[in-house]
């Protein structure tokens, strides 16, 4: 609160945080400003969650609805989850062999929080998979 009542009172600064330089340690508020640079990668992930546990209560509901035949092989409904899992395990070591370095190439993914923010939106595409998989059975 006091942040907020020396924004009110005094003149503009770079960031909010530095409103209460004249109460806390520098060190103290260059982590705050820090925490809250990283929060922001949190704020998607209940959301995704959500997601995640449902599309997998929908894997198992899309292969009862399948034949679950995959080159002569024959999978159960209840099997699916583990497909999704063995596709989740696959794609790391495809970004961290592939699409990371070539994204580093280009000077757009070079920092680890940069990865985390791409990760993040490369997790969006499985969604609308999953729903064009939906329209097709």
């Amino acid at each position: 609160m006091q942040c907020i009542k020396n924004y009110v009172k005094n003149e503009k600064r770079e960031h909010w945080l530095d409103y209460a330089d004249d109460r806390y340690d520098s060190s103290l508020i260059t982590g705050m400003k820090d925490v809250a640079r990283i929060s922001y990668m949190n704020i998607t992930q209940p959301l995704f969650w959500v997601l995640t546990e449902q599309q997998g209560y929908k894997w198992v509901l899309k292969g009862s609805k399948m034949d679950g035949e995959i080159r002569g092989y024959y999978l159960k409904p209840d099997q699916m989850l583990t497909l999704n899992l063995l596709l989740i395990v696959n794609i790391i070591p495809v970004l961290n062999s592939v699409v990371y370095p070539i994204l580093s190439k280009v000077k757009l993914c070079r920092m680890p929080l940069q990865r985390m923010a791409t990760g993040g939106l490369l997790m969006i595409f499985p969604f609308p998979s999953a729903a064009f998989i939906q329209l097709k059975i």
